[in-house]
């Protein structure tokens, strides 16, 4: 009880943080975070229906392989800050490479830290969670093609991270790429989602996961088979046990899908691995 408790008070805590940093000037003023999720990444029904769809029907048309030879991501890091506020550091930057490789190198994988900008602009750094704004800023920093993952950190007041899924690049090159609060950063002040792992979940989702509560317990959940079904996240928390799906298998908390967060995560399941694998072939890789 102690420990749900502390929990509580922490998620409290994050919540206000997001409030104390709203601004409400002309096209920066934002509405309350959702209480129930740190990540924002899109999950529109009709949009997973229709991508579902025509990935199915790709692959009644042979296998998607990746090839197995080394690849590197290109990582462009775009720091906005408001003066000092936000001005992450290149040691902290290095450690969340460190951290994001770790989960991904031996697929194959690798990311390569290629550009770190400083950008000092109140109103992106405050506002980059409203479409409009992150449109104006995405369009003036964005770097590289399908293959290179763009880094915005920032102050955002609706969640801690956003992505954008790899089947987005061809309409929509310009909004491609990763939105993190840099107090997710290694040793930043968001607890408990401050060990860099938060841009690992993230990545998840560019490289084309779904969160594993997708869908609750019905139908095709989030379209991978080794991660059981998943009623409701388990945010910032790492409930051993845990099983709201009456479907076979315990809810997949120690996942990187899940919103459980830094101190759960463990893994990636071999399905999850694949899929990234197929979806990285089919919408980033030659793009």
């Amino acid at each position: 009880m102690k420990t749900k408790l502390l929990l509580s008070v922490g998620i409290a805590t994050l919540l206000a943080l997001f409030q104390a940093n709203s601004i409400t000037q002309g096209e920066t003023s934002q509405s309350p975070i959702q209480s129930d999720h740190f990540c924002a990444t899109e999950h529109d029904p009709a949009k997973i229906d229709a991508h579902e769809k025509a990935l199915a029907k790709r692959k009644l048309r042979g296998p998607i392989v990746r090839a197995r030879t080394e690849e590197s991501v290109n990582v462009h890091f775009h720091i906005l800050t408001d003066g000092d506020t936000g001005n992450v550091d290149d040691f902290t930057i290095d450690e969340q490479m460190r951290v994001l490789n770790r989960l991904f190198q031996l697929r194959g994988l690798s990311f390569n830290l290629a550009s770190v900008e400083r950008i000092a602009n109140q109103k992106w750094f405050y506002g980059c969670d409203n479409s409009g704004m992150e449109k104006k800023m995405k369009t003036a920093l964005r770097l590289g093609t399908a293959v290179d993952l763009n880094v915005y950190t920032c102050a955002p007041v609706r969640f801690l991270g956003r992505s954008a899924f790899p089947w987005e690049y061809a309409h929509a090159p310009l909004l491609d790429g990763i939105i993190l609060h840099y107090g997710v950063l290694p040793r930043g002040s968001v607890e408990p989602f401050n060990t860099g792992e938060v841009l690992v979940h993230e990545a998840g989702h560019w490289m084309g996961l779904y969160h594993t509560f997708q869908g609750g317990c019905d139908g095709d959940g989030d379209f991978v088979s080794d991660t059981p079904a998943e009623a409701t996240p388990s945010v910032g928390s790492c409930p051993i046990g845990r099983d709201t799906c009456p479907a076979p298998g315990l809810d997949p908390t120690d996942n990187y899908m899940d919103d459980s967060g830094d101190s759960c995560w463990t893994q990636f399941t071999f399905e999850q691995y694949v899929r990234m694998d197929e979806h990285f072939a089919l919408y980033r890789s030659g793009q």
